[in-house]
């Protein structure tokens, strides 16, 4: 077990992509219209499905014939849908943002999301009140960080809240990517046995949308 620290969560706020995450929350918390907020969303859509995880999942299930899957451009926008369009189009409701965020009116309150940690960065000195528990799995003497849960102490009670897995968002959206498409939902992952739930729903009345998310060891 390790003790959050100001440069560790500096660390994971200290590029393109948790700038980006960031800049979403504070849009959703101070209720940005929607428009504004879709422009984000659509941005970060963007980055992530360039990414070389994300592109490497796609492959797969274009490989493995899924229906929605008959060329990759339509796999990559079939993807796409399922994380990043709007429930409908006066909504704030995205498949990522419901994994990023509590949607408490998108206020940081007792059950936040890791990034929300991470937002407490400009406001605590330190880190006391936080504790990480960081996975590795081992390789001979290489040792791969596989994952992080954050728990938040109330009344000097550390309590896990939330598990940020693969460190990446990209990682993460893969691997729930994965489990809806294949219906296979327990993973193994450099040995950790890993079991992942997943809420569906409709985006616009037409499209399914992940809805929720939640991942614990099995």
């Amino acid at each position: 077990q390790l003790r959050a620290t100001n440069n560790t969560f500096r660390k994971y706020n200290s590029n393109y992509e948790f700038e980006s995450i960031l800049k979403l929350m504070n849009s959703l918390i101070n209720k940005d219209s929607t428009e504004e907020v879709y422009l984000q969303v659509s941005e970060l859509a963007n980055y992530v499905m360039s990414t070389e995880v994300m592109q490497a999942m796609i492959a797969v299930i274009f490989v493995h014939g899924h229906k929605n899957c008959p060329t990759i451009e339509d796999c990559r926008k079939f993807v796409t849908r399922l994380w990043f369009s709007p429930k409908d189009w006066t909504s704030y409701d995205y498949g990522v943002t419901s994994l990023l965020f509590s949607q408490n009116d998108w206020k940081l309150n007792k059950s936040p999301h890791w990034i929300s940690f991470i937002n407490h960065n400009n406001t605590l000195q330190d880190f006391s009140n936080l504790k990480m528990d960081e996975i590795f799995a081992r390789n001979g003497n290489e040792r791969t960080l596989l994952g992080i849960q954050v728990s938040f102490s109330e009344n000097a009670t550390f309590k896990p809240k939330t598990m940020f897995w693969g460190t990446t968002l990209q990682t993460e959206l893969a691997l729930y990517t994965l489990c809806y498409v294949f219906k296979t939902c327990k993973f193994d992952i450099l040995g950790n046995q890993v079991g992942v739930k997943l809420s569906v729903s409709k985006s616009q009345g037409k499209y399914a949308m992940i809805e929720k998310v939640k991942i614990n060891f099995v």
